[in-house]
């Protein structure tokens, strides 16, 4: 997942570094051919990078989800350890008189 993260950096750092090709060729040389490459390069960084940062969100969100239900199990596991505890204190004694 961090290699994800990190690649997904990278790849927003080499899109302007693409742009500033693309602009400093146009400057120089006009249209040709290495232009439309440089298009077709930024456009396709783009795209891996959008898909790069899909999945490193989806794992992101499953170990999330995943640690908050561990989490959940572990609270309710406890939880009801405690209700048997207190079922034999007096705790409940108000219980008994509510319907006074």
């Amino acid at each position: 997942m961090v290699l994800l993260l990190l690649a997904s950096i990278g790849l927003q750092l080499l899109n302007p570094l693409i742009l500033r090709s693309f602009i400093d060729t146009i400057a120089v040389h006009g249209v040709s051919m290495v232009l439309i490459m440089a298009a077709l390069l930024y456009l396709g960084v783009s795209l891996l990078n959008k898909g790069v940062s899909v999945i490193a969100n989806y794992l992101s969100e499953k170990v999330a989800w995943t640690a908050t239900n561990w989490l959940r199990a572990d609270l309710l596991a406890h939880i009801l350890t405690l209700a048997m505890k207190l079922t034999s204190c007096k705790l409940f004694v108000y219980q008994e008189h509510e319907g006074i």
